[in-house]
């Protein structure tokens, strides 16, 4: 009885294996369009839309075709060049961009110019509408329709609606009006209970909704105590 249990078991599981290696895979490269071999960050918009994020511009992907969106030789309103672009969606749904370098390291895709325009920044004084001295990393819009944006070494912004709050890198400090470590290394994302989850160099870092306050899950440092080693 236990071999036909088996049997009955693995059958089914061979068989989705079977239908899974038949499904097409396709490879996208230069000669499809793209400007650089290298892409840092893809996301998904609202209509469908893949895009995808390399050294050389932003590209929009509809499946059969590419529409990039290159950097100009010059201009506070344009997409730099040889950056390190982060992708994520707006509170509206918008397709965001951040960078590491340059005077406007944020850009909002704008469908009716159909190009990528500077996102809370003031072209004319060539400056953000807010302290960001230092590089984009991550952009994520949780289910209250905050904008978070995590940085390089200046902690995260959120932005709700027309207030803007920084949480800056505190150290030797548990206040909640500051953030753990002085970057965020990677993609945030948002649990069922509205708590935020972000990783960074000390470990990984949670915002808890039903407190506002931050607390960090530090890497172990000794082997024999590694209750968040990882």
């Amino acid at each position: 009885m236990r071999f036909v249990v088996w049997v009955l078991l693995i059958l089914p599981c061979s068989a989705a294996l079977a239908q899974e290696s038949t499904r097409p895979f396709e490879h996208l490269t230069l000669k499809d369009g793209l400007p650089n071999p290298s892409v840092l960050d893809i996301t998904q918009d609202d209509h469908g839309f893949m895009w995808f994020a390399t050294f050389e511009g932003i590209v929009r992907y509809d499946g059969y075709g590419m529409q990039v969106y290159r950097p100009a030789l010059a201009g506070p309103d344009t997409i730099p060049a040889r950056n390190l672009p982060v992708l994520g969606e707006g509170p509206k749904g918008e397709v965001l961009v951040g960078y590491a370098r340059g005077d406007c390291k944020l850009f909002r895709y704008d469908p009716a110019l159909d190009r990528l325009q500077p996102y809370l920044y003031d072209t004319l004084a060539r400056r953000s509408l807010f302290p960001l001295d230092d590089g984009v990393s991550s952009l994520f819009t949780d289910s209250r329709g905050w904008l978070w944006i995590g940085t390089m070494g200046i902690g995260v912004f959120v932005v709700k609606g027309d207030e803007i709050v920084h949480y800056p890198y505190c150290e030797y400090t548990d206040s909640p009006a500051c953030f753990p470590s002085p970057d965020v290394l990677g993609d945030m994302t948002e649990d069922g209970e509205g708590n935020l989850w972000m990783p960074t160099f000390s470990g990984p870092c949670q915002w808890n909704a039903a407190t506002g306050e931050f607390r960090l899950f530090p890497f172990s440092e000794k082997a024999i105590d590694r209750p968040n080693w990882c």
